[in-house]
C-alpha cells in the first residue's frame, strides 16, 4: 500500500492553507499594479469579500490591502469608471498576466535539482496558476456555481469590452 510521507502531508496542508490564497492575492496584486502604473488612483486589493468587515490591513504606496483568509479576491481602483479604455485594459490584464508570470516562474524552478516532493509542490503551483489564468482570461460572464464571482464578468470579458470601447475612442479621435 502506498502512503504519504510526513513532508508530503505538510506540503499538502501548506498548499491548501497558504499557496491557494496567496495565488489569488498575487493575481489581484497584478490588477493593482496595472492600476497604479497607468493612473494616479489608489488600488484596493482584497483577499476575501468586499465588505465592511474586511477592513484595510496595510498599504504599500498607493495599494491598500484588505486581507481575510479566503480562496477568492478582488481589486478595486478608485474612480475606475473615469479611466479610459486602454487604462481599463491594462488593469484587467494585470491579474492574468501575474498568474501567467507565476506559471513561468514555477516552470523555471523545475529545472533545478530539488527533492521530488518539492518538484511536485512547484508543479502544483504551476498548474493552479495556469488554471487561474485560463479561468480569468477567457471572456465569460461567470456562472452562478462560481460562487464569489457569480454573475461577474471575467478579466478577459472586461478586456474585450474595453477593447471595443478603445476602438470606438480611436475612431472618434481620427
Amino acid at each position: 500500500m502506498m502512503g504519504f510521507e510526513a513532508i508530503e502531508i505538510v506540503l499538502i496542508v501548506i498548499f491548501w492553507i497558504v499557496v491557494l490564497p496567496l495565488t489569488t492575492l498575487l493575481h489581484e496584486i497584478g490588477h493593482g499594479i496595472g492600476g497604479i502604473l497607468i493612473s494616479k488612483e489608489r488600488a484596493m486589493v482584497f483577499l476575501g469579500p468586499i465588505e465592511p468587515s474586511n477592513t484595510k490591513t496595510f498599504h504599500i504606496g498607493r495599494m491598500d490591502f484588505h486581507i481575510k483568509w479566503a480562496y477568492f479576491g478582488f481589486c478595486s481602483i478608485k474612480k475606475y469608471h473615469k479611466l479610459n479604455a486602454m487604462q481599463r485594459i491594462v488593469i484587467s490584464a494585470g491579474g492574468p498576466a501575474m498568474s501567467l508570470l507565476i506559471v513561468f516562474a514555477s516552470i523555471f524552478l523545475l529545472f533545478f535539482d530539488f527533492p521530488y516532493q518539492l518538484k511536485n509542490f512547484v508543479t502544483a503551483i504551476a498548474i493552479v496558476n495556469a488554471w487561474q489564468f485560463l479561468c480569468t482570461a477567457v471572456p465569460i460572464i461567470n456562472p452562478t456555481w462560481y460562487k464569489a464571482y457569480s454573475g461577474m464578468s471575467s478579466d478577459g470579458y472586461q478586456i474585450v469590452k474595453a477593447w471595443k470601447e478603445y476602438r470606438q475612442e480611436r475612431k472618434v479621435r481620427l
